[in-house]
């Protein structure tokens, strides 16, 4: 059943007004005493008055996609509105408490697919020997379910994670909008032109390459790409970036930038979460350590030869300690556990990030991570090994706050080398801290739920229609005349040269 349409009062903006100037209090709060010469600074509270609405949040079961989703998600059901988020059932373990205490309704899919963590099951296959081969994997055994879902509850409108592409024939099929939320900026380098069909051939061949990815899904990742390219130009869509970072250009109004959707945290931290670490953290300080912070993400699998090359690297370093975030698999590389180490399967990385003593971290790229260590304002080197990661790594290191080792290089002394100049070069600081200044200003989830608001007020969001056969092929012969013309400009001037 559709959610009442009663409408909320709901806070939307807070204006501080500093110091010195007089406001006049809102009603029924009483007034200020007339012979108060200094004006206390006053928050005014905007209300906007809104539709409850439900809110179907899709994402594949990879804690990388499901976050930024789930933190507008979050935002949603903090407005007053009625959330449920829908995954692989696998998932439920790890996120279901906690999508209740953000009064999100947990949803699960697909009750057959495993973790890929589960030795020997198909998923850990298929992560073996490919990423797209696994999320297609999901994609296709939540569709279904998804679909008969969506026709008994009838959302409002869903909110899908980018490479969740189940969502959007489902959302077509029973006539609701689909917004999609990009957690990197990948795609943003082809949102400026018109989608074109000469796009299928290109991603067929450099799609893998780019990627990382084998060969034989060439035709599979062509496919499921354009799914989400055509997503760019029929949609709203979110891109979870900020032009801090991302190089100016021009975008059309259904790309809204919201920078990280997470929380921002609110300052320094002297402890965390975790006990055992907290312990830790006082012998760090009684020996007057630095810390460097080692994570490589939820889907990176290091090698023997990779975690002894980190390990040697860093332990060349007399003046800082490690915490790092080490799979228990993994931790059987490792050749031993000196005090400067701290090794644990699972940390609490936001925290984590915001420990003044941590001066530098280690990193594959990730989008999210990245921009969970940009927020906290840390230096980083840079080891990216697939996807979307080598371009965030030179996006990194062009903004002058990282170093980048790659995987094929990868060995103690180029760790240490790295490190080393990070450590010992403020540079790099201080441009992550101008990062970290612009980061701050970007919108996050209030910035996407403001818009699926609009969205479900049915406010337009101007797209640009993807264009027939026949434009992407005239424009195509228009550009081989421009050349054609240029080329006979320049041969005319040789001849003319030849003469003199």
């Amino acid at each position: 059943a559709q959610a009442p349409a009663d409408p909320l009062r709901l806070p939307s903006l807070q204006m501080f007004q500093p110091q010195g100037t007089a406001v006049a209090p809102p009603a029924g709060e009483g007034s200020q005493d007339s012979g108060d010469a200094t004006p206390t600074p006053k928050v005014l509270q905007v209300i906007q008055e809104v539709q409850q609405r439900m809110y179907l949040i899709v994402t594949l079961p990879e804690l990388g996609h499901l976050n930024p989703v789930l933190h507008i998600g979050a935002e949603l059901a903090r407005r007053g509105h009625q959330v449920t988020l829908a995954t692989c059932a696998f998932l439920e373990p790890k996120v279901g408490e906690r999508c209740r205490e953000l009064g999100i309704a947990f949803l699960g899919l697909a009750p057959e697919v495993m973790s890929p963590d589960k030795p020997g099951s198909k998923e850990a296959k298929l992560k073996a020997c490919s990423a797209v081969l696994l999320y297609t994997h999901y994609n296709d055994c939540m569709l279904e379910p998804l679909r008969e879902f969506v026709q008994k509850a009838r959302p409002h409108q869903i909110l899908a994670d980018f490479m969740t592409f189940c969502a959007f024939p489902v959302g077509d099929a029973c006539g609701v909008p689909v917004a999609v939320n990009f957690a990197d900026p990948v795609m943003l380098n082809v949102a400026g032109a018109s989608p074109s069909p000469w796009w299928r051939l290109l991603l067929i061949v450099m799609g893998p390459l780019m990627l990382k990815q084998p060969l034989t899904d060439g035709p599979m990742l062509a496919r499921k790409s354009w799914e989400v390219l055509e997503s760019i130009y029929t949609r709203l869509c979110f891109v979870n970036t900020f032009w801090g970072v991302q190089p100016l250009a021009p975008l059309p109004p259904n790309i809204i930038l919201t920078g990280p959707t997470g929380p921002r945290p609110k300052g320094p931290l002297q402890t965390t979460s975790m006990d055992e670490l907290n312990a830790w953290m006082q012998w760090v300080r009684g020996k007057g350590l630095r810390v460097v912070y080692v994570t490589f993400g939820s889907m990176a699998v290091l090698t023997r030869a990779q975690v002894r090359a980190i390990y040697y690297g860093l332990a060349e370093l007399p003046d800082i300690a490690v915490v790092w975030s080490l799979k228990d698999a993994a931790q059987e590389h490792l050749p031993e556990r000196p005090e400067r180490f701290f090794v644990h399967g699972w940390m609490p990385q936001v925290e984590v990030l915001q420990l003044p003593e941590v001066a530098a971290v280690v990193t594959h790229c990730g989008w999210g991570g990245m921009m969970e260590i940009c927020l906290a304002g840390k230096p980083i080197v840079g080891v990216p090994f697939q996807g979307d990661q080598p371009e965030n790594a030179r996006m990194a290191r062009a903004r002058g706050f990282a170093e980048v080792v790659l995987p094929s290089g990868l060995s103690a002394a180029a760790m240490t080398r790295a490190m080393g100049r990070v450590l010992h070069t403020e540079s790099y600081t201080e441009s992550v801290l101008k990062v970290q200044a612009s980061l701050r200003m970007s919108g996050g989830a209030s910035a996407a739920a403001l818009q699926l608001e609009l969205l479900a007020a049915q406010v337009p969001h101007l797209v640009r229609p993807a264009p027939s056969l026949s434009h992407s092929l005239a424009r195509a012969a228009g550009a081989a005349l421009l050349l054609a013309a240029a080329c006979a400009a320049v041969a005319s001037r040789v001849r003319s040269t030849d003469r003199k």
